[in-house]
């Protein structure tokens, strides 16, 4: 049930799984997992969000299979990953971008805690 002043605006749905934001940054997974990674099995930006969880996690391992790291461990590399992933990387991406743009005009955002959108 909806709080009583609550509106649209605040109601924010997270991408399938964290592992979207990973894979919407290629440099960042790099940075983690070396140039051998497979960036070529790791699916378009555009069609991004619409990929069920389960897809996401064999085509993320695939792309690290070539590299030493050999499968993706959640465990062992996704904050590593999430630690470097550019916000300007997730702003592709339709509700990370709606995200970021809440986050960044809330009162209580903090000045440096999310890069502000580019001028356009």
């Amino acid at each position: 049930m909806r709080p009583g002043d609550a509106n649209d605006e605040q109601l924010h749905f997270m991408s399938v799984c964290m592992e979207t934001w990973l894979i919407a940054d290629p440099a960042a997974l790099k940075e983690v997992f070396g140039p051998k990674l497979d960036d070529s099995r790791l699916p378009a930006l555009p069609q991004l969000e619409s990929i069920d969880k389960l897809t996401i996690y064999k085509l993320l391992d695939a792309a690290v299979r070539p590299t030493k790291a050999g499968t993706y461990s959640k465990g062992s590399h996704s904050f590593r990953i999430l630690e470097k992933v550019s916000p300007a990387a997730i702003r592709e991406l339709s509700w990370g971008r709606r995200f970021l743009d809440a986050m960044t005009s809330a009162p209580c955002a903090a000045p440096s805690a999310v890069e502000p959108a580019p001028a356009e």
